[in-house]
């Protein structure tokens, strides 16, 4: 399922998909929530991903934060914990 989550995430990202288009690996409902969260100077992050139904996602590290994208710096605790859900991530199985 992570490699499903890697390729669902990569086309959003690439084609600008709003979340609500998207459709989640794991329940197969539509409405998948990502933000970038980072430097706005570097412009690097991390990028999480997750379901608004089944509260399931993944997290990239080291992401290059394109210029349009929404994002959160990484020193705004209370967004980040406003916006973000303590959702459950999926791991790449060995």
């Amino acid at each position: 399922m992570f490699y499903d989550w890697l390729m669902l995430l990569a086309n959003a990202v690439k084609n600008n998909l709003p979340g609500e288009a998207l459709i989640c690996p794991e329940c197969k409902h539509k409405g998948i929530e990502y933000i970038y969260i980072g430097d706005p100077e570097t412009r690097v992050g991390y990028l999480p991903a997750w379901c608004k139904n089944c509260n399931k996602g993944i997290r990239i590290c080291r992401a290059m934060i394109p210029k349009n994208a929404k994002m959160i710096e990484y020193g705004d605790l209370d967004s980040i914990k406003k916006i973000v859900p303590n959702f459950e991530e999926i791991y790449p199985k060995d």
